[in-house]
């Protein structure tokens, strides 16, 4: 397996105008002015000029080591050898200038990749600005167009358009009421295949068109199938991913594209994994996919045989320990582009060797918005990619009446620059805990009920730092990190404090929450071979398996007899079980795996991510009816205040994504 270049952690960090002036012996007018003329790598924490600041030494050394000639002459200062920073440890990673576009309210960083003897910077520019998003670019064999989807002048409908580089107007290709996306161009260049979906028939189709439009065909229109498209380098396969039956852990698939035929190339180790974003090799004798792991994703590579069967099991690529997918192959095959950061929030660009083997990721391009979906073309040396914070999530808080019916419009409760969810209310309803990127990493914040008065109270600096539960004392805060590389559980203080690792198994152990008296805390374990409910002492004694049969997020029931669980990091049935464990019996046929709240009277769920919306199962009469249906798509977290007055719920916003465009790109600097 690859080693991964580690980002820069805590100690590299400066978090002031005045420690990043020390660090570099200057003023702090000084380091301001070359921030503003010279481009010194400074992150701002909110997208205004007048926000907090914070620099990384590494990329600080960087720039010195590139720029000081020039910055000093300007100033008028003597160049001084001992004024010079030590260098960190870290691989550097330099900020050249920064370009706002105004339109879509959008900040692109603009940054080099660099070692000791050598800088290559990329230099993205704008390749679409329209309003809405545009996203998913795929180029012509040529290099001379690129395909997207787009979702309209009035962001109301997803359609595949074609555009010339250089061109101002696209050419619109689909025209049905459906939306269309995932557009994947053909190598031959006849034909571009895409997805249409049927929300009400709750499946999709593959298609494919001319890029001067015309006639569509349709390839499959299995129920089981979704995700992105890859063709192979013949044309003769389209690979996605497709679940062996109708519900189930997805892996990949070829699709002959003549006959419909269709041929399994994986399949994930574990229920809730997942395999999709497909690149096929250019000589076509491997496939590199995204794994869902559950909370994190990484890369890993499939051979193929040259009949275009798999030829043994896929092995890992990358170990970032985080959301990582999206790879797309240079024109030679030697190196993949990819995305890796936080799961709906900010991602960069990496580049991963291949050739002679197997390399050391290193950061192609980092911005303060997610830069993510790259495609290249195999002429030109073209580098195109999707922009934007396209999944930043709110949350927002929905008031009851008294007989539990909504009063009125939610209002938006949390929110910030970057994505705030999974809140919970306190056992007093006086504050709420939630998880929270706003820092630049993914922590647990703690606010008053009405939002105010946000506090972090972990300092990780994890990959992902998250599923945060109170105990019913309102003491304690119980929550998971994969800050030591696998997922632990750990309590602190709700009042701040030290956090206290609570398991100690090489399995992953996440996603904890409390049973009501406050003597135990439930939580997800693999240490039995799959996912399972388990049940712990609070202090972290004695953990033993609930679940016999798969097993994710569980909360126990308020007369403390039974669990309600579910069973998938992701949409799942919903179950539940003796609180001692026992018969296992199914509740619901589809919850969203943190998208369900167990309330006295009955369960708060969303159907899953193409769920109508939010939905009551009555305990007395067994029956579903709707509750509530937000504007926009939910996510992560349900929580009922204890007087049963107020729902919090996390809602998607879209702020709009464009293309970007990097001539000359390089594999090799």
């Amino acid at each position: 397996m690859a080693t991964t270049t580690a980002p820069p952690g805590p100690e590299d960090r400066l978090d002031s105008w005045k420690e990043i002036a020390a660090y570099l012996k200057r003023g702090v007018r000084t380091v301001q002015r070359w921030e503003r003329t010279s481009g010194l790598p400074v992150h701002r924490l909110e997208l205004d000029r007048q926000g907090s600041v914070f620099a990384y030494k590494p990329e600080l050394d960087a720039w010195w080591a590139s720029r000081r000639q020039v910055v000093t002459r300007l100033d008028g200062e003597a160049v001084n050898g001992s004024a010079r920073p030590v260098r960190s440890r870290w691989p550097v990673w330099t900020a050249i200038s920064v370009v706002f576009i105004v339109g879509g309210g959008i900040s692109v960083t603009r940054w080099s990749s660099s070692s000791r003897s050598e800088i290559a910077v990329l230099d993205p520019v704008p390749l679409t600005s329209d309003l809405g998003s545009e996203i998913e670019p795929t180029f012509s064999p040529d290099g001379n167009q690129v395909a997207y989807a787009w979702d309209g002048p009035a962001q109301n409908k997803w359609d595949i358009y074609v555009k010339m580089i250089g061109s101002d107007s696209p050419l619109r290709l689909t025209k049905a009421p459906e939306p269309s996306g995932l557009p994947s161009w053909s190598p031959d260049g006849r034909l571009i295949a895409f997805r249409r979906f049927l929300p009400q028939q709750r499946k999709s189709q593959i298609l494919v068109i001319p890029p001067i439009g015309g006639p569509e065909k349709i390839i499959s229109e299995d129920p089981r199938i979704d995700g992105p498209l890859a063709w192979s380098p013949d044309n003769r396969w389209i690979v996605t991913s497709s679940s062996e039956e109708q519900r189930g852990p997805m892996g990949l698939v070829a699709i002959e594209v003549s006959t419909g035929e269709l041929r399994r190339l994986t399949k994930p180790g574990q229920e809730n994994w997942g395999d999709v974003d497909p690149a096929v090799a250019p000589d076509g004798a491997s496939v590199i996919f995204a794994r869902d792991l559950g909370s994190t994703s990484e890369l890993y590579r499939l051979k193929l045989k040259p009949d275009f069967q798999p030829d043994g099991e896929p092995e890992e690529l990358t170990a970032h320990h985080r959301w990582t997918g999206m790879p797309a192959f240079t024109p030679t095959g030697r190196a993949v582009v990819y995305s890796s950061g936080i799961k709906d929030d900010v991602a960069s660009l990496w580049l991963l060797p291949l050739v002679p083997t197997v390399g050391q990721s290193r950061l192609l391009l980092r911005s303060t918005s997610s830069s993510y979906q790259p495609a290249l073309s195999r002429l030109r040396n073209r580098l195109a990619f999707s922009v934007g914070r396209i999944f930043r999530v709110d949350t927002w808080r929905l008031d009851l009446t008294s007989d539990f019916k909504p009063t009125s419009p939610p209002v938006r409760l949390i929110s910030s620059t970057h994505t705030d969810y999974n809140a919970q209310y306190s056992p007093d309803g006086k504050r709420i805990v939630f998880h929270s990127t706003r820092s630049g990493a993914s922590e647990i914040w703690v606010s008053d009920a009405d939002g105010s008065n946000a506090v972090r109270l972990t300092n990780f600096n994890a990959p992902i730092t998250g599923s945060p539960r109170w105990s019913p004392d309102g003491q304690w805060i119980v929550f998971d990190s994969n800050k030591e590389g696998q997922f632990e559980v750990y309590r602190m203080r709700a009042k701040s404090g030290t956090p206290e690792r609570l398991t100690h198994d090489p399995a992953t152990d996440g996603v904890p929450s409390y049973s009501r008296d406050g003597r135990f805390i439930y939580f997800m374990s693999s240490r039995s071979g799959s996912y399972q409910v388990w049940k712990m002492e609070a202090d972290g004694r004695q953990p033993r398996q609930i679940t016999r049969h798969g097993g994710y997020l569980a909360f126990e029931s308020y007369d403390r007899r039974w669990i309600f669980y579910s069973r998938a990091d992701g949409d799942s049935p919903l179950y539940r079980v003796p609180v001692d464990g026992g018969e296992e019996t199914q509740v619901l046929p589809r919850v969203n795996e943190f998208g369900f709240c167990v309330t006295p009277k009955g369960v708060l769920f969303s159907g899953g991510e193409r769920s109508p919306g939010i939905e009551f199962l009555n305990f007395d009469t067994g029956k579903i009816s709707p509750f509530f249906q937000p504007e926009r798509q939910m996510t992560v977290g349900l929580s009922l205040s204890p007087d049963e007055r107020h729902l919090l719920f996390p809602q998607r916003e879209s702020s709009g994504s464009d293309l970007m465009l990097v001539e000359n790109f390089r594999e090799n600097p």
